[in-house]
């Protein structure tokens, strides 16, 4: 059980325990807590006390789901409480309280961010990383403060030539031979945000400084899958009926746009030996009835419960190794056998709704629930082929020391948006099969992967963003470009949430007899590790959605990279109508425009603020503000 009102939340802690013995020790564990007059050392030393290194080392921990259970909820509390979350009892029950006027937004951002980061900078791999790093030359690659404002002085802005450089494979720095992708992970580590690698698509970026000595790194970026659910980009993209239906004049075009792209999605699919085995016939296709959609649907979810049953199919999905001929293969999965039934239903469904339901009056289309609610599924069809394809998340962006005082986080947001990554990305991935979309079709599916539109969150709901203000005016670069602040996201994640904790969780799922068994294979679904949690947290008789809502809200930012972006991303358009392209322009000539524009704007003034320059020549070759600030490291640390 939980409640709330708008600055305070409360969570009843009613794990559920089949041992007495279980409870009462749960029950000392949160007397302890609520009675310590030294919170903090006694939360570290539990803590310490429940590392997972120490846990894995006890005789068949792995394999007692009740003592896994008693743990993991041991974990979350702690914490929570690092979090500043406290622990009371209400009528003898303990439960956990956390008020929101407590601490000011950033200061209860950065007191979580900070929990997170301590850990992972803990790992031994880590930290023998960054000191391998620092012994082979990592300190070259940082501009010194001091040659930087004399460089200022003596060439004005052109003391500063920014270009792009993307961090792929085993490419190696000409001026060090450190490998790229080694020193855009080092300097990623100085963020205030922890490091987690992601699936998916991902695109790396240093930006350098063709002005200094070896090139220095004045900042970083990296774009990544984005986030399948987020209302209110979704609704400023226009992935819903009201928008559908405002780009058509009648409603015949409408609903010969719907029949066109029902028929090309339909042709995406395998569907031989559904055929084959009676689940449909082609006349159905174009006249689909509510029993062959029926059977659709019941043979998907019957093909999903064997799947979940089926290990030896999870170990073939997850390998990587795929012949010409394999896609058929994939296809004829348990798994994919039930995606394709389902889209099969929804697709038939959709056309179904549309032949029924007559739409004459044009003003009234809308107000038909049915019909409403059938163009906002065929919407999230189009949504479905388009996230993944034309659209990416800017994940990491900012600069590092001393170009952070120079505002060269701003310049990294503007060069994020250059033809030079549109141009990188489609090369990297015009060659590849889609996974997903090959393994439905039974053969290889590559498409023209045309970044349109870009979206970021900032890390804090309130105060200063680097993102604020950003825009390239028209006839500066092409039409130019701005970051727009479309709204809010929700405050759902799980960056308060240590990484032995959901590791304790997967090791708790792989024990139970759960309703969804999930393997964290590529296509079985969003989002494989948030719906662990939320299974664990079940099994421990914990509220998923209260304690995965940190309240750490953002702002949601997006910046189109076309000028017909919304066509794209909604299917009304094949060729982007890029903004940053200019005749007689290349793309690495718009980086250049870009950074040119990025110095007239922001660097001049503020190379004429004598307080910034003493901030930047603070940064020298000793003591670098640039450098990845180790737990027990506090010399290092610089209040930036």
């Amino acid at each position: 059980m939980s409640m709330s009102t708008d600055s305070i939340i409360y969570i009843s802690l009613q794990p559920k325990f089949s041992s007495s013995f279980e409870e009462s020790e749960f029950l000392e564990f949160c007397c302890a807590l609520a009675e310590t007059k030294n919170i903090e050392a006694t939360v570290a030393g539990l803590t310490n006390d429940l590392t997972l290194e120490i846990l894995l080392n006890q005789s068949n921990f792995q394999n007692d789901k009740e003592y896994l259970t008693f743990i993991m909820t041991k974990r979350v509390i702690l914490d929570l409480i690092n979090q500043g979350w406290q622990l009371r009892f209400k009528n003898s029950k303990p439960g956990l309280s956390y008020s929101f006027l407590s601490q000011s937004s950033k200061d209860l951002v950065r007191s979580r961010h900070a929990f997170e980061r301590e850990a992972l900078m803990e790992k031994e791999s880590v930290r023998s990383f960054v000191q391998k790093m620092e012994r082979n030359g990592i300190f070259a690659v940082m501009r010194n403060g001091e040659q930087l404002v004399t460089a200022l002085r003596r060439n004005g802005h052109k003391a500063i030539i920014p270009y792009l450089q993307f961090a792929e494979g085993n490419e190696r720095c000409p001026h060090t031979g450190l490998k790229l992708m080694d020193i855009w992970r080092y300097f990623r580590y100085t963020w205030v945000n922890s490091y987690r690698s992601t699936p998916g698509r991902s695109i790396r970026i240093l930006v350098r400084d063709a002005a200094s000595p070896n090139h220095a790194i004045i900042g970083i970026a990296s774009l990544g899958n984005t986030v399948i659910q987020q209302t209110v980009r979704d609704d400023w993209i226009g992935w819903n009926a009201e928008t559908l239906v405002g780009n058509f004049d009648c409603p015949s075009d409408l609903i010969r746009w719907c029949s066109d792209t029902i028929d090309n999605q339909i042709n995406d699919i395998y569907l031989r030996d559904l055929l084959q085995q009676g689940l449909y016939s082609e006349s159905e296709v174009k006249n689909p009835t509510s029993k062959t959609i029926a059977a659709l649907k019941r043979a998907s979810g019957e093909a999903l419960d064997m799947y979940r049953q089926a290990p030896e199919e999870v170990k073939y999905l997850r390998s990587t190794e795929k012949s010409a001929s394999d896609w058929e293969n994939r296809a004829k999965t348990r798994l994919y056998k039930s995606k394709r039934c389902a889209k099969l239903a929804l697709l038939l469904s959709i056309r179904k709704t549309l032949q029924e339901e007559r739409i004459s009056d044009y003003t009234e289309l809308l107000e038909n629930k049915k019909l409403r609610t059938t163009l906002n599924r065929m919407m999230r069809v189009v949504k479905a082929e388009h996230v993944g394809e034309s659209m990416m998340d800017i994940t990491t962006c900012g600069a590092i020391a001393p170009y952070n005082h120079l505002l060269g986080g701003k310049l990294v947001s503007m060069l994020v948006c250059s033809p030079e990554v549109v141009k990188h990305y489609k090369e990297k991935y015009s060659q590849q099969d889609r996974i997903i979309a090959s393994s439905m079709k039974g053969t290889a599916v590559r498409r023209s992967p045309n970044l349109v539109l870009l979206t970021t969150t900032s890390l804090y709901e309130v105060g200063s963003s680097q993102y604020n203000r950003i825009k390239i005016p028209f006839g500066e670069v092409g039409k130019g470009i701005e970051y727009k602040k479309l709204g809010l996201t929700e405050g759902f994640g799980t960056f308060h949430l240590s990484t032995d904790t959901l590791r304790l969780m997967e090791l708790l799922i792989g024990t139970a007899e759960v309703s969804e068994r999930i393997n964290s294979v590529f296509g079985e679904g969003p989002s494989p590790l948030l719906r662990k949690i939320r299974e664990a947290l079940s099994l421990a008789g914990l509220p998923s959605d209260t304690v995965l809502n940190h309240k750490s809200r953002r702002i949601v930012y997006g910046v189109s990279l076309a000028e017909n972006f919304r066509d794209i991303l909604t299917g009304h358009a094949s060729q982007p109508g890029y903004n940053l392209v200019e005749s007689g322009l290349d793309e690495v000539k718009c980086t250049e425009r870009i950074a040119n524009y990025w110095a007239k704007r922001w660097l001049l003034k503020r190379m004429k603020n004598s307080g910034i320059l003493e901030q930047v020549v603070q940064h020298t070759d000793s003591c670098h503000g640039a450098r990845v600030r180790m737990v027990s490291d506090s010399s290092k640390h610089f209040d930036l």
